[in-house]
Parts: C-alpha cells; sequence; structure tokens
C-alpha cells in the first residue's frame, strides 16, 4: 500500500519496533493499517525493526581488508577516520518507507525504547536519512493506552538526550573496535599453528565464555 499524502504525514512517530508502534497507534485514536506504518488523525505512526543500521566492515574503508584477503599483523590496528554504516539487507524495505515518510514530515516523535540503544536506534535512522527538521522524545516506560497519553504531554526535545545516543554509539565502536582486530590478531598465529577458521573475540563474548570455563 503506497504512502498517501495528507496533512497527517507532518508529524510522524518513529518506534522501534512494530508491535510498540500499534501500542502508540492505539493510544492516540482510531487508525488504518498502511505497508510499513499506521495512519492516525494525529500523526503517522512507523516503526524500525531493531538497528536498520550497522557498523560497515572493514572492506567498507579498504578493498584490501575484505576477508577472503589475508589477514596479516601490519594491516592492523583497524581504526576508522570516518565511521561508515551499512543499510541491514533484511529490513532494507521499511527503511525506505521511513524514508519516504520523512521527507512530508515537519516533526518526528522518537519513540524509541527509554535507553541508550533504543536511542541510538532511531538517531541513527534520522540523521541515515538526512532529516533536519523538529525532534521529540517520547519517553515510554509503560505501553498502556493512558501511559502513552499522558507521555505524550511530556515530551522533551530530543537533543537532551543526545548523551544516550554517544553512550550507545561509544558502546557499538567499542565492539566493533574489539572485535574485528582480536579477532584478526589471534587468529594469524591460529591459521599458522594449522587451524581452520579463524579465532573469534568479542569486547563481551570472550570474557563471559571465560567465566563459563572457570
Amino acid at each position: 500500500m503506497p504512502v498517501r499524502a495528507g496533512w497527517w504525514h507532518v508529524r510522524v512517530f518513529i518506534a522501534e519496533k512494530p508491535s510498540m508502534a500499534m501500542d502508540i497507534a492505539r493510544a492516540l485514536g482510531s487508525f488504518r493499517r498502511g505497508n510499513g506504518y499506521f495512519e492516525t488523525d494525529k500523526g503517522c505512526v512507523t516503526f524500525c525493526i531493531g538497528y536498520l543500521l550497522g557498523q560497515a566492515p572493514p572492506e567498507a574503508y579498504d578493498a584490501g581488508l575484505a576477508k577472503d584477503k589475508p589477514w596479516t599483523f601490519d594491516t592492523l590496528p583497524i581504526v576508522p577516520a570516518v565511521w561508515q554504516h551499512e543499510v541491514n539487507p533484511k529490513t532494507r524495505e521499511q527503511l525506505a518507507v521511513i524514508a519516504s515518510l520523512l521527507k512530508r514530515a515537519t516533526t518526528v516523535i522518537h519513540a524509541g525504547d527509554a535507553g541508550r540503544e533504543g536511542q541510538l536506534i532511531v538517531d541513527e535512522v534520522l540523521q541515515h536519512c538526512g532529516f533536519r527538521g523538529r525532534v521529540e522524545r517520547l519517553w515510554l516506560q509503560s505501553m498502556t493506552p493512558d501511559a502513552i497519553r499522558k507521555a505524550l504531554g511530556k515530551m522533551k526535545d530530543n537533543r537532551e538526550h543526545a548523551g544516550l545516543s554517544a553512550a550507545a554509539t561509544a558502546r557499538a565502536r567499542a565492539d566493533w573496535l574489539t572485535g574485528m582486530n582480536l579477532t584478526r590478531a589471534f587468529s594469524i598465529p591460529w591459521k599458522r599453528g594449522g587451524n581452520g577458521g579463524a579465532l573469534h573475540i568479542g569486547r563481551v563474548k570472550t570474557p563471559t565464555l571465560c567465566f563459563v570455563v572457570e
């Protein structure tokens, strides 16, 4: 179903997941379901499906760093000068729906989960789509209709939550730097010793596995 033109497009809600978008639409009143969004008299409610964008792999920065190329110590560490993202192919269509809605929007209601990851998921989409209008933050800690309507009356400028987004970005980049660099650093001697495959190292996974082994 194509996105229809109408006055309600000037106000677009972006939730973190489909179920959350439906709860918001219900709290706003009657709604009509579209392809990737809900139309209401008080705005259009669309949604992400978790992260629609991800950290680009090493080969996005240098073709010589592709997985099928030889891994050598002289290419390490890999530290991007300007970080890049890539679109998740599994949710590309939903990102296109959001981008289409944002072209008509003058105000966005950021309705990601109340936390740093929820903050970043929607912030990344807005940045990727180049949205330059007003962004308000809908901070939801309960998804009952009354709680949603109450939160709608207490929205703040999204810029007040920039610190949460920055914290989530730092976490994502720390994961990337640890995983990409240490996996390659440990895999080089691993393979030289006659072992197959890569020896995967993760910022969270590896110490957790250590706890299990101990």
